[in-house]
């Protein structure tokens, strides 16, 4: 598929006697939202986790941009432009918010220790770089007026909208987003939403998405991969999965909203 960004294929992922992931295969295009859902247990995260090098797959290949990810470290899976958020928000309380986007520039510094220390030419380029990504960031976020400010001071939602953010700093191509609207409000779920579909077509990053909120999943995804007791059931397009009578009985038929 010449426009697959990330190609997952025949993926197993294996606990032991327990079967997370059996023969996975799906293709994630370059510019689109792809979203995956399932029930609980479905192998979701098992899923991500994987593509990001914190479990190491069974079997199986995973592609990104045509190179093989499935032995490469999670630093590497990094640089090679893939960024993540996390169900639990994982933002420094002790640091401000500008300086906790800061942070996610670290994969692209080139200096030591040592110069750092030193304070030479190469890291004051380095920081100055680093806080003019964070003003651009946070102004296209619409988010510049709380960079002063530390998480604890921030509601929920917006938490969530600086943990994108920091994900957008590290200049990933594609954003691999973890149930990111769990616990936020329709009004805080209709922005975050913005978000994505604004960062996919003004800066052309490419999301795959792990969402219950069936209204929101099917309101902003291109593509969607159906996973079930750990093995894929169906994929297409939101019209396709809506109607598609084996997601119905594993999912879409239950009371997903109070997931």
């Amino acid at each position: 598929m010449s426009d697959a960004l990330l190609q997952v294929q025949n993926l197993d992922m294996r606990f032991g006697g327990i079967v997370a992931l059996r023969d996975v295969s799906f293709a994630a295009r370059r510019g689109q939202v792809t979203s995956v859902i399932g029930p609980n247990g479905a192998g979701k995260t098992t899923l991500i986790n994987c593509i990001t090098g914190m479990y190491r797959a069974t079997s199986g290949n995973i592609l990104y941009a045509g190179s093989d990810l499935a032995r490469q470290s999670p630093h590497a899976i990094a640089r090679a432009g893939i960024a993540r958020t996390f169900q639990n928000i994982a933002l420094f309380d002790g640091l401000t918010i500008a300086d906790n986007l800061k942070l996610a520039r670290y994969q692209h510094g080139t200096t030591g220790l040592l110069e750092g220390a030193l304070r030479t030419p190469r890291v004051r380029r380095e920081e100055a770089e680093a806080d003019r990504r964070v003003e651009e960031t946070l102004a296209f976020l619409g988010l510049s007026d709380i960079a002063g400010n530390t998480p604890s001071e921030l509601s929920y939602g917006t938490q969530k909208q600086v943990e994108f953010a920091r994900a957008l700093m590290q200049d990933a191509t594609m954003i691999l987003l973890d149930e990111p609207m769990a616990g936020m409000s329709r009004a805080e779920k209709t922005r975050f939403v913005d978000l994505i579909l604004r960062v996919r077509d003004s800066l052309g990053v490419s999301f795959l998405l792990v969402e219950h909120d069936m209204p929101v999943v099917m309101g902003v995804s291109d593509h969607i991969v159906v996973l079930d007791f750990g093995s894929k059931i169906a994929e297409g397009l939101p019209a396709e999965i809506r109607e598609n009578e084996a997601v119905i009985a594993a999912y879409l038929g239950t009371d997903a909203e109070a997931h």
